[in-house]
């Protein structure tokens, strides 16, 4: 529902960026979320903040019948591979993407977002080993939470995970 409300919302605001916080990779196929996020981008103007993260909270998973990776390690390299995508239906003509856990095939679409070269990602998750060296290598921001000296240590992190 965040992408509808997202829609709702670019259609009667004017000025105020519009993102999820975050949207866990698992909820949807890569393909059709970054269809989906570049709709959102289209309808806003180019307001979106693609947020995306690698899930964690399980009774959604179980709410809704979708299997829960328990490794930290699995649903990290999804959340890449989706991002991958993401990026590559955002700017290629044909998308193709060959992962371990998602593939496309000369993937369209069309329109494109309104942001070039594409909407500005952030990855929610502090995760020192994993998350963080995902923000280094796909991000353009994360979100992350703590108290200040937590996000000191997070950040003093960050910039040697790439």
């Amino acid at each position: 529902m965040e992408f509808t409300t997202l829609s709702a919302l670019a259609a009667v605001t004017s000025k105020i960026r519009l993102a999820t916080l975050v949207t866990s990779v698992a909820y949807r196929n890569p393909a059709h979320l970054a269809k989906i996020a570049a709709s959102v981008d289209i309808i806003s103007r180019g307001r979106l903040t693609f947020g995306i993260g690698a899930g964690w909270h399980i009774p959604e998973y179980q709410q809704y019948n979708w299997e829960f990776p328990e490794k930290p390690a699995v649903r990290i390299a999804q959340m890449e591979e989706a991002i991958q995508i993401a990026l590559k239906m955002w700017s290629e003509p044909r998308a193709t993407f060959h992962g371990k856990y998602f593939q496309i095939n000369a993937a369209i679409l069309e329109p494109k977002s309104v942001q070039k070269p594409h909407p500005p990602v952030m990855i929610g998750g502090s995760g020192e080993q994993l998350t963080l060296r995902a923000v280094a290598r796909w991000g353009d921001a994360c979100n992350l939470f703590g108290d200040a000296a937590t996000i000191k240590t997070k950040f003093d992190v960050l910039p040697l995970t790439e």
